[in-house]
C-alpha cells in the first residue's frame, strides 16, 4: 500500500480493477477539450500497451525516450504535460518497434466525445444568440 495524502491506496488491487474495467484510471470530463480527448486516448493506449505486455515504467521510457520524471508523468495522466503531437509521436515509435496498439478503438472514442462536445457547443451558441 501506498500513501496518498490522508489516506493509503493498494496499487495492485487499483490496477485489478482498471484492468477488468470497473474503474477509469483518470476522469475525463465527458465534455472536455478536443485536445484532452484526443491526449487521453493517445496516452491511454501507451498505458494499455504496457499492461497488456507485462512491461515496466522503466521499459517505456526507454522505447520513446523518456526520463524518468516524464514517463511518470505520462503514466499518471498529467496530460498538460504533454502536446498531443507528442503524445501521438510515443504511439507511432512505439508502432514502428513492433507494437501491436490498435489505433482505431481510440479513434472512435475520439469521435463519439468530439460529437458531444460539438453538440454542446452548439446549443450553447444557439441559447447565447436566442
Amino acid at each position: 500500500m501506498k500513501k496518498h495524502g490522508n489516506h493509503y491506496i493498494n496499487e495492485e488491487e487499483l490496477e485489478r480493477r482498471i484492468a477488468r474495467g470497473e474503474i477509469e484510471p483518470v476522469f475525463v470530463p465527458k465534455l472536455a477539450s478536443l485536445s484532452d480527448i484526443a491526449k487521453y486516448q493517445y496516452c491511454n493506449l501507451i498505458i494499455k500497451f504496457k499492461k497488456d505486455n507485462n512491461l515496466k515504467q522503466k521499459d517505456i521510457a526507454q522505447q520513446i525516450d523518456l526520463n524518468k520524471s516524464e514517463v511518470s508523468k505520462l503514466f499518471s495522466y498529467q496530460l498538460k504535460e504533454f502536446s498531443q503531437d507528442r503524445l501521438i509521436g510515443f504511439v507511432e515509435i512505439l508502432i514502428k518497434k513492433g507494437a501491436k496498439i490498435d489505433l482505431s478503438e481510440a479513434f472512435a472514442k475520439i469521435e463519439k466525445q468530439s460529437k458531444k462536445l460539438q453538440k454542446k457547443l452548439e446549443k450553447d451558441f444557439k441559447e447565447r444568440t436566442a
